[in-house]
C-alpha cells in the first residue's frame, strides 16, 4: 500500500540516504593482548556510553564479535569517547559475556 511505501522509503531514507554517514572502511580492528575485567568494562561502558543510552540498552542487545564491532565504530562516530584500544577491548569483552555462537 502507499502508507507502507512511504513508511519504507522514509525508513530507507534515514538509514541510508544522502544526510547519513558511511560506515567507515578504513577502520582495521587492532589486535587485543591486554583485556578488561568486568569493573572496567562496566566502568568504560559508563563513560563513554551512558551519555546517551542506558545500560540496559546494551545488556539487551546480544550480538557476534562483526556485529558489536560496527555498532561500537557506529556510536564512536556519533561521539563516544572509545581509543581504537579501548574499542577492540570492549569489543571482546561484549562478545565474550553478552554475545552470541554466531560468526555475523
Amino acid at each position: 500500500s502507499d502508507p507502507d511505501r512511504d513508511l519504507l522509503l522514509d525508513w530507507l531514507v534515514s538509514k541510508f540516504g544522502p544526510g547519513t554517514k558511511p560506515f567507515p572502511r578504513t577502520y582495521v580492528p587492532k589486535e587485543v593482548t591486554t583485556f578488561f575485567s568486568d569493573p572496567e568494562a562496566i566502568r568504560l561502558l559508563n563513560r563513554a556510553c551512558t551519555k546517551c543510552h542506558g545500560l540496559e540498552q546494551v545488556r539487551a542487545a546480544r550480538k557476534a564479535v562483526e556485529a558489536w564491532r560496527v555498532t561500537l565504530v557506529d556510536m564512536r562516530e556519533r561521539g563516544a569517547q572509545l581509543s581504537d584500544q579501548e574499542l577492540e577491548q570492549l569489543v571482546e569483552w561484549l562478545t565474550r559475556v553478552w554475545g552470541t555462537n554466531e560468526d555475523k
